[in-house]
């Protein structure tokens, strides 16, 4: 079905970059961001191409969000996926986030930047998730 496959997850990674704009606009973030949107690349000498979701910079450098629409857990697997990925990439992240609709299977959550749709919509009424408390 397209629409669990292609529509509703470009609809979430855009709830995902305005959550993230309405968190700056708040100084909900540190370090506040200058620049958001999305990153996309395609190197043809190296064969090689990449995009992320959602990008941020700020005085730091750059944070790479992933937003995952699938109804399973993000684990660990799938989170060193990415880190995986970056680095082959040689791109210069300081920081990654996810983004999960579902949420997310990691024992250390700390290392990253996780936000599930619980999350986004919490914040949004001034709460915490009980995924987060």
């Amino acid at each position: 079905m397209r629409l669990e496959t292609e529509f509703l997850p470009r609809r979430f990674e855009q709830a995902a970059l305005e959550s993230l704009v309405r968190k700056n606009r708040r100084g909900m973030m540190d370090p506040s961001f200058y620049r958001i949107g999305r990153f996309a690349f395609k190197d043809k000498a190296h064969h090689k191409k990449g995009e992320f979701a959602v990008v941020t910079e700020d005085e730091r450098g750059l944070t790479a969000y992933e937003c995952q629409y699938g109804k399973a857990l993000l684990d660990l697997s799938a989170v060193r996926d990415r880190v995986r990925q970056v680095s082959e990439l040689g791109l210069s992240f300081y920081r990654l986030g996810f983004f999960s609709r579902s949420g997310f299977a990691l024992t250390d959550p700390k290392t990253y930047t996780l936000i599930s749709l619980d999350d986004m919509y919490a914040e949004e009424l001034g709460q915490k998730s009980e995924e987060s408390a």
